[in-house]
């Protein structure tokens, strides 16, 4: 009997530890796929690939770099105010989307609404 104790205890450690890396791993994912990249590493690639598939000469590299961190800087700040802007325009229209709902609708619209706001805003 207490075999059978500890084979389930064990067994149940090992599904939470699972679960556990299962949740981690969706968190690293949205940071590290669906987050955009800080505007010095969005640089760095995009000179890398450059350098690779362009044969770019390290002063071609110097030159360019800054070049690239001031674009990238400005796509991050305009990512940014397009989401904010997006955000408003839900928050604008959704009371006219739910005008018409049910109460338990709108229940359900207003859980919806704000498992997209934290998808967009990540862990």
């Amino acid at each position: 009997m207490k075999t059978w104790k500890l084979i389930l205890s064990f067994a149940a450690v090992f599904l939470l530890g699972g679960a556990v890396g299962v949740f981690t791993s969706v968190g690293i994912a949205h940071q590290r796929f669906l987050a955009p990249p800080a505007p010095e590493q969005m640089a760095k690639d995009i000179t890398r690939r450059f350098k690779s598939e362009l044969g770019l000469t390290p002063g071609q590299v110097n030159r360019i770099t800054p070049i690239l961190i001031r674009t990238s800087k400005e796509l991050s700040d305009t990512q940014r105010q397009m989401t904010q802007r997006m955000q408003e325009i839900f928050d604008a229209t959704n009371p006219e989307i739910s005008a018409d709902f049910t109460p338990e609708q709108k229940k359900k619209f207003e859980e919806m609404e704000s498992k997209r706001r934290n998808f967009v805003r990540g862990p």
